[in-house]
């Protein structure tokens, strides 16, 4: 299961939010595996902005792009655990070219949709999460989200409870 810290999804929907133009934007969540491979889960540490080709209707980061995206990961002993993006209108299904431009294709990785471009700041509950099978991508089941990836707190306050 990879955990978000609320922190990290609110830097995820700021970034989409604040962007401008409607266009859709991706995003890279980086952090600490739970056990060998990201498909093990693990626990975000860091929202990676790549430079990207950016348009109405899809994103692409170039391979030279991509390295320097995860430049830091041998550096800080992070992983890539998950990617986001966004697309226009309520739709969070994966296109062919989402299939084709996951950040990585192993049995196991994680791929969210926003919709509306990810400006409504939605929450995970709004957003399509897809796990790559053995041969192709499928879109996770409601009930089953939270056995794959979850947004955490940040903080608990008992203090005032």
């Amino acid at each position: 299961m990879i955990a978000i810290p609320a922190w990290a999804w609110k830097a995820v929907v700021d970034t989409f939010a604040g962007t401008a133009g409607m266009v859709e934007r991706v995003v890279f969540l980086d952090g600490v595996a739970a056990g060998d491979s990201a498909v093990d889960g693990g626990v975000v540490t860091t929202v990676t902005l790549p430079q990207a080709d950016e348009s109405e209707g899809h994103w692409h980061v170039s391979a030279h792009e991509m390295s320097r995206a995860g430049g830091h990961l041998r550096l800080y002993g992070l992983t890539r655990l998950a990617q986001v993006h966004s697309h226009p209108g309520p739709w969070t299904g994966h296109s062919s070219e989402d299939d084709e431009l996951a950040f990585s294709q192993a049995p196991g990785t994680i791929s969210i949709v926003l919709p509306a471009h990810g400006l409504t700041c939605p929450g995970l509950g709004d957003a399509g999460v897809h796990r790559r099978e053995d041969r192709s991508w499928r879109r996770l089941e409601h009930d089953e989200v939270a056995r794959y990836v979850k947004v955490v707190p940040s903080v608990l306050d008992l203090r005032y409870q």
